[in-house]
């Protein structure tokens, strides 16, 4: 769950500093609402949490023999 979290608030400072750069140049100003910013962090979350919990009930031996 942290490297999930990790992960969204890592790619929101990327995401940021791209627009934020382009902005610049073009003379526009950007921002980020809370919503947003939350919204992306949870699906990160979402998306890296849901796989894993059912990759957990899984048998170990049963999942890599299909590997």
């Amino acid at each position: 769950m942290v490297l999930t979290i990790l992960d969204g608030l890592i790619g929101l400072g990327l995401a940021s500093l791209v627009v934020g750069t382009i902005g610049n140049a073009m003379d526009l100003k950007e921002t980020v609402s809370l919503g947003v910013a939350m919204g992306r962090i949870g699906f990160s979350a979402g998306v890296g949490i849901l796989p894993a919990n059912k990759a957990s009930k899984l048998d170990p031996f049963e999942a890599l023999k299909y590997d």
